[in-house]
């Protein structure tokens, strides 16, 4: 892994996460390319493991609900907590945290499938396109009761709120799949360190 500290600490912070983003996604879409949109436990789960390999610092996944604005008065609605205890699943939401940083930072890594995700809901996705969520929670969380959401998001927050049966999913899917998610880790880090070599060496050579 000495490698990939190597290659990824030569560029800009903002440049890793788009390296990074993209090829948790990449991957992901590679090998899951009718389902990837509802995968958000794999993309949590694969990129707390990336990102904690290559950053340096601990990032765990997280469970539980989230309510994201489509812009048009409407909303994408991960509501469902019972869903974590059903074997066909439902509508939750999973996402990334640090866990030994000063200030924690919030990772979505799905972010660019919400058109996507809205569309499945017969929702019209009509805000900004973003390819993925980074930043500290205190800047993107939405610190209120869900009774309480505004009818319209202040610009980049998002509503995410974990609960104890997506704790409790989270790592019986972690227990039950930890093969798999070693092997997709590994993928992740095979392309992210061959785009990083790639990107460098035309850098060196511009």
């Amino acid at each position: 892994m000495r490698k990939i500290h190597l290659l990824i600490s030569r560029i800009p912070l903002r440049r890793q996460q788009q390296f990074i983003a993209s090829a948790v996604d990449a991957t992901i879409r590679q090998l899951f390319p009718a389902k990837y949109a509802g995968l958000c436990h794999v993309y949590a789960i694969v990129g707390s493991n990336v990102l904690s390999i290559v950053l340096g610092h601990h990032y765990i996944p997280v469970a539980g609900l989230g309510v994201i604005d489509a812009g048009g008065g409407c909303f994408l609605e991960m509501l469902d907590n019972a869903a974590f205890n059903r074997e066909r699943g439902g509508s939750f939401h999973c996402w990334i945290e640090s866990a030994d940083l000063a200030e924690i930072e919030l990772i979505d890594f799905t972010f660019r499938h919400n058109a996507v995700y809205a569309a499945t809901q017969g929702i019209k996705w009509r805000n900004k396109g973003k390819a993925y969520l980074w930043g500290l929670k205190s800047d993107l969380l939405l610190d209120v009761d869900q009774s309480k959401l505004p009818k319209v998001f202040p610009d980049g927050k998002v509503w995410f709120q974990k609960t104890d049966e997506g704790a409790i999913f989270i790592k019986k899917h972690i227990a039950e799949h930890m093969n798999a998610h070693i092997k997709i880790t590994r993928h992740v880090l095979k392309r992210l360190s061959l785009e990083l070599e790639i990107f460098l060496a035309k850098k060196d050579l511009s």
